[in-house]
């Protein structure tokens, strides 16, 4: 199960990646002219940024989560506060730096191959659920 759960993770970030670097790499570097360095880091921040509002205000979910049915909770199941949030977005964007990145993420993926939990998710205390297991949680709450 953890093995298809990392699978739709990445598919679903993929989405969301997709979504804000292209329209942000095309307007920054073919109508602003900026470097490319500088719209990269640019990238990261709004990704962040964006990944951290739609999953404030969208139950926990990006538009790459929703269509895979995912959602960002707590380790309760409960809703993720923002500064969790904003903080696992923080530390995802660092997989995304030049040079080293590619070492924070490769150390995510045993991290959660070996614990079940990403380093941005135990940074920001928050696991990715499907829908479906938040409406269980939720109705084991009530």
């Amino acid at each position: 199960m953890r093995g298809k759960m990392l699978l739709l993770r990445i598919l679903c970030g993929s989405i969301d990646v997709l979504l804000v670097m292209l329209p942000v790499q095309l307007l920054m570097m073919g109508v602003m002219a900026v470097d490319a360095t500088t719209a990269s880091y640019f990238f990261l921040i709004l990704l962040a940024v964006y990944s951290a509002v739609c999953e404030d205000s969208l139950g926990g979910a990006t538009l790459g989560k929703y269509f895979g049915k995912l959602c960002v909770a707590d380790r309760d199941g409960g809703r993720a506060p923002m500064l969790y949030l904003g903080l696992c977005e923080m530390v995802k964007a660092t997989y995304f730096l030049p040079r080293f990145g590619w070492i924070i993420a490769a150390a995510s993926l045993i991290f959660y191959l070996l614990k079940g939990e990403t380093l941005h998710d135990a940074a920001g205390r928050t696991r990715v659920i499907t829908r479906w297991q938040r409406g269980r949680e939720e109705e084991g709450r009530s």
